[in-house]
């Protein structure tokens, strides 16, 4: 039936899937979402001024300018030569090419961004789940009270100023280890999740704002809560664990699981070790209203007497 969006669920109100299961074309939707969060951070410099999009009513938008890189090889032929084009939808900025690619095929298959393929989905469906814009632009948000509003501006402030880039570069064969006297041990680098050595041909992700150690190689830049590539190396940094957005967000406020906001008010339900908006609590199937103790659960979702 093509994708109608439910009045305050995150998902299709004719069949509950979400947008990206319906192939709803949006790299500008994306792009633009992207600026938006940048634009009043230190990463500024990473969009470009556009005018027209989101919100209505602002003439000038800011717009994420994501790197791309096309692959061109040459195939073999008997006469003239034919030429295959791989591109990637998304490589690490400020590298050269070369490095990008090497960064990117350091991945597993299934997360790199090439167009056409699972990875380019994964990282759409990453770019949605990670950084949802409903933890950022309140206006998102369904029905909220002014008191609800100022406490996700406030919040919001509080993941731009949190939000930081990893930059890509080759791993140093040699490290400042520990101090004994005044002679500084040299010490090979090493990931900060796995352990493993970061070679100096390799190019790894670093964290220049925590220091030279912070690194990490491509396949281990992980949020330390999912487990998850952090899209677009793309960071929150919390208690010393690198999170994407989304876990950044959970560990200030519960999450509605039924519309997937953030639950700033004291008005909430707990059940079935999930948590509710008291005005989301509601049938999965035809959005009535559950009564404490008149609801049925099936593969996951609450549902009325009637729609079970």
């Amino acid at each position: 039936m093509g994708f109608s969006e439910h009045p305050w669920r995150k998902c299709c109100g004719n069949c509950g899937c979400s947008r990206l299961e319906h192939a709803v074309p949006q790299d500008m939707e994306d792009d633009l979402r992207l600026g938006r969060l940048l634009a009043n951070s230190k990463h500024v410099h990473l969009t470009a001024s556009v005018r027209g999009g989101e919100p209505a009513g602002k003439t000038q938008q800011r717009i994420y300018k994501r790197n791309r890189v096309i692959v061109t090889k040459m195939m073999a032929a008997r006469k003239d030569p034919t030429f295959s084009a791989v591109t990637y939808e998304w490589a690490p900025p400020g590298v050269g090419h070369e490095m990008a690619v090497q960064f990117l095929n350091l991945l597993p298959e299934h997360w790199r961004p090439i167009a056409g393929t699972a990875g380019e989905a994964y990282r759409r469906k990453q770019l949605a789940h990670q950084l949802p814009e409903h933890d950022f632009e309140p206006w998102r948000c369904h029905d909220l009270s002014v008191d609800d509003r100022w406490g996700l501006e406030e919040h919001a402030q509080r993941c731009i100023d949190a939000l930081s880039f990893a930059n890509v570069r080759l791993g140093s064969s040699e490290c400042q280890g520990a101090v004994v006297g005044h002679d500084a041990a040299k010490q090979q680098q090493t990931c900060r999740k796995c352990g493993g050595a970061l070679p100096a041909d390799v190019p790894a992700a670093f964290v220049a704002n925590f220091g030279e150690t912070a690194a990490w190689h491509p396949a281990c830049f992980v949020c330390a809560c999912c487990q998850e590539l952090l899209v677009d190396l793309i960071l929150f940094w919390h208690e010393g664990r690198p999170l994407c957005g989304r876990h950044y967000s959970d560990c200030y406020f519960a999450r509605c699981s039924g519309c997937d906001e953030l639950i700033v008010g004291k008005e909430s339900i707990a059940m079935e070790g999930k948590v509710w908006h008291r005005k989301h609590f509601c049938c999965s199937i035809c959005d009535s209203t559950l009564q404490d103790g008149y609801y049925r659960i099936q593969e996951g979702q609450m549902m009325c007497n009637n729609c079970w």
